[in-house]
């Protein structure tokens, strides 16, 4: 039973799982159906081969259209140097765009990281949108900051509405690090939404899911897969890496590679 729960636990810090998910919505633009995100999140400092060569190419084998990171890249115990080679990496392989996490925003290291995503070339939305072009189609692409930034910041709905004072009505995808906005705001005018936090229950059981939040709570809502509302769907990743001092059970790495349909 011990070498078993020791395979488990290994497990579910190194083997790394590919999550395919499609994703149809009838006001993408046929131009972007096949449209490939893959969505990184929640990496806290954890390695996946040298220099994160194994994730590497994992992500290459997805052949996406763009990258997404969705927070805590940094940690307590990690700092900007150990996230170089993949901040060198990612924007070679696609147009790679990152939001800040919690843990990102409190790190000392914070403003190094910024630095280095930047002289890279990714892109980090802070509260901001960005077109994408196919053809004569568009779609949006855009970011709000952790609520845990110092200083005035962005919030989502504030950022939907600059985008349509603007004039820009098309498909909508936000990341926000948070997993919360089924229940805080359900409405939100895009239609995705791409998130992380909660590592997917941080302990995962048969048939029930997530046994713990990120806030200590039992059983939380939200912390893996695709919720849908009215409005949008929200994808939440079960993430790379932890935080806590309780280790992932059952519950793998997670890389999400995202289709887009056109319906």
């Amino acid at each position: 039973m011990v070498i078993l729960c020791v395979g488990i636990m290994l497990t579910s810090r190194y083997w790394l799982k590919v999550t395919k998910l499609e994703i149809s919505d009838g006001d993408l633009p046929t131009e972007f159906d096949g449209f490939k995100i893959v969505h990184l999140s929640d990496l806290h400092g954890e390695e996946f081969g040298k220099g994160n060569s194994i994730l590497l190419e994992k992500v290459r084998d997805q052949k996406p259209d763009i990258i997404v990171m969705t927070g805590d890249f940094l940690d307590d115990d990690t700092g900007a140097d150990d996230n170089a080679e993949l901040i060198k990496a990612l924007p070679l392989i696609a147009p790679t765009y990152y939001v800040s996490g919690n843990h990102d925003v409190v790190s000392e290291d914070f403003d190094k990281f910024v630095s280095m995503l930047e002289e890279n070339g990714i892109r980090f939305l802070r509260g901001e949108y960005e077109l994408l072009e196919r053809g004569e189609a568009q779609i949006v692409i855009a970011g709000i900051e952790d609520p845990t930034t110092w200083g005035e910041i962005t919030k989502a709905t504030e950022l939907v509405d600059i985008m349509h004072e603007s004039g820009v009505e098309c498909f909508a995808v936000m990341l926000a690090h948070r997993n919360y906005w089924v229940e805080l705001e359900p409405n939100l005018g895009v239609d995705i939404i791409l998130c992380g936090h909660a590592h997917g229950g941080i302990i995962r059981l048969p048939f029930i899911g997530g046994l713990l939040g990120t806030d200590r709570t039992l059983f939380p809502d939200y912390v893996d897969g695709v919720t849908q509302t009215d409005e949008y769907s929200m994808v939440v990743s079960r993430g790379l890496g932890n935080s806590i001092a309780i280790p992932r059970f059952l519950n793998r790495p997670e890389i999400i590679t995202i289709e887009l349909k056109a319906e």
